[in-house]
C-alpha cells in the first residue's frame, strides 16, 4: 500500500471552511467522516440529518476504487492493461474518454498511459528510487496516449503500455459525490479528495473560502485563501510537496514528465486549477504543472477554468478572473496576473 499523504494539494481547511459556514442555516447539522481511499485521505463534510449519506458516499468512493485504480488488479484499468480490450461500464467509459479528450487537448502534458514509468519510479511507496536512464527510456517507450482508444460501443483498446489514472480518478470521484448528493435532495458539502477540494450548494456568507496550501510549509498553512461565489466549484492542486521522496540532496516527486521520463522541471513548487468540474480540474492541474505558465495558458485557453501557478522564485501566477478572488497571505511572494 501506497504511504498515507494527509490533504495533499490544495487544502479546503475544514478549520477555514468552518469558519466561513457559520453563517450557514443552523436546522440541519454538519456531518463529516475521514476515509482512507485512492490512496489518500479523504474528508467528507455535509449538511443533512440523515446518518446513511456519508455511508453512500463512503461506498461510492470505494466502488469507484474498484473500477479505476490500477492498483486493483481486478479492476477496469487494470484489465484493460493486462488485456489490451474492455468493455467498460458507465463511469470507466466516462473517466477514459475524458481522460483521451484532457491528453489530446493538453498535447500528452497529462497521459493517461504512465504507468510502467510510476511503477518504476515508485514514487509514494516503499520502492521508491532512482531509475537508471536506461530503464526510463524503456519506460518511455510504452508511455503514449494515443495507444488508448475508444472504438465505441463502451470499449477500449490499449496497444501498449500501462494505465494510471491517479491524475484524474480522485477528481472523477469528486463530479460523481456531487452528483450523488443533488440526488438525495443535499444542501451543502465540502470535500477534500486528497487535495481535490470541491464545493456543492449555496455558499455560507456569499462565497465559499479555500485555502490554498503552503507550498513550503507544514501541512495547514495557507499560502492564500480563494474565494468561489459558485454553487458547484472544485479547486484542484498538483504540487511538488504531495509525494516525494530525496536522495542525495535531491527531491524526487511524484509528477512524472511522459516526455522526459522524471519528475517534471517546470519551474514550478504548485498549480490549482479552479473549476465546475472536478475531473478536468484534476487532469488540467497535472497538465499544466508539467507544461509551465507559458504553455498552460495555452492549455488553458481551450478550456473553461482559471489557474494559480506558484514558482520556485516565489512568484503567484495568477488568471485574471481569479485574480480578485484571491488573498495572499505570505508576503515573501508576489503576485502577478497573467494575460
Amino acid at each position: 500500500m501506497r504511504r498515507s499523504y494527509l490533504l495533499t494539494a490544495v487544502l479546503a481547511l475544514l478549520a477555514l471552511a468552518g469558519l466561513a459556514i457559520s453563517g450557514a442555516r443552523r436546522d440541519l447539522p454538519w456531518e463529516e467522516r475521514e476515509v482512507f481511499a485512492m490512496d489518500t485521505l479523504m474528508r467528507l463534510k455535509v449538511q443533512s440529518d440523515d446518518p446513511k449519506v456519508l455511508d453512500r458516499m463512503e461506498e461510492e468512493i470505494r466502488r469507484l476504487e474498484g473500477l479505476l485504480s490500477a492498483h486493483v488488479p481486478t479492476s477496469e484499468v487494470s484489465i484493460l492493461s493486462s488485456t489490451g480490450a474492455l468493455k467498460a461500464s458507465p463511469e470507466t467509459e466516462q473517466v477514459l474518454r475524458l481522460s483521451i479528450q484532457v491528453a489530446q487537448g493538453t498535447h500528452g502534458a497529462f497521459d493517461p498511459t504512465i504507468g510502467a514509468l510510476s511503477r518504476l519510479w515508485g514514487i509514494g511507496t516503499e520502492e521508491a528510487r532512482v531509475p537508471s536512464r536506461e530503464e526510463i527510456l524503456r519506460a518511455l517507450e510504452t508511455v503514449d496516449y494515443r495507444t488508448l482508444r475508444y472504438l465505441g460501443d463502451h470499449r477500449f483498446s490499449l496497444s501498449a503500455g500501462r494505465l494510471d489514472l491517479g491524475g484524474i480518478a480522485k477528481g472523477f470521484a469528486g463530479d460523481r459525490l456531487v452528483e450523488l448528493l443533488a440526488s438525495m435532495g443535499i444542501r451543502r458539502a465540502v470535500m477534500d479528495l486528497g487535495g481535490n477540494v470541491v464545493v456543492f450548494g449555496p455558499p455560507p456568507k456569499a462565497v465559499w473560502r479555500i485555502g490554498i496550501q503552503h507550498p513550503d510549509r507544514p501541512r495547514g498553512e495557507v499560502l492564500g485563501v480563494l474565494e468561489l461565489p459558485e454553487r458547484r466549484a472544485a479547486v484542484v492542486t498538483s504540487g511538488v510537496y504531495e509525494r516525494y521522496f530525496e536522495r542525495d540532496g535531491v527531491r524526487y516527486h511524484h509528477i512524472l514528465d511522459p516526455s522526459t521520463g522524471e519528475p517534471a522541471r517546470s519551474g514550478l513548487m504548485a498549480v490549482s486549477v479552479a473549476c465546475s468540474s472536478s475531473a478536468l480540474a484534476d487532469g488540467l492541474s497535472t497538465a499544466l504543472f508539467v507544461a509551465g505558465p507559458e504553455r498552460g495558458m495555452e492549455i488553458l485557453s481551450r478550456h473553461r477554468c482559471q489557474a494559480i501557478f506558484v514558482t520556485e522564485d516565489r512568484r503567484v501566477l495568477i488568471t485574471p478572473q481569479l485574480a480578485p478572488r484571491f488573498s495572499l497571505r505570505d508576503r515573501s511572494f508576489r503576485v502577478e496576473v497573467l494575460r
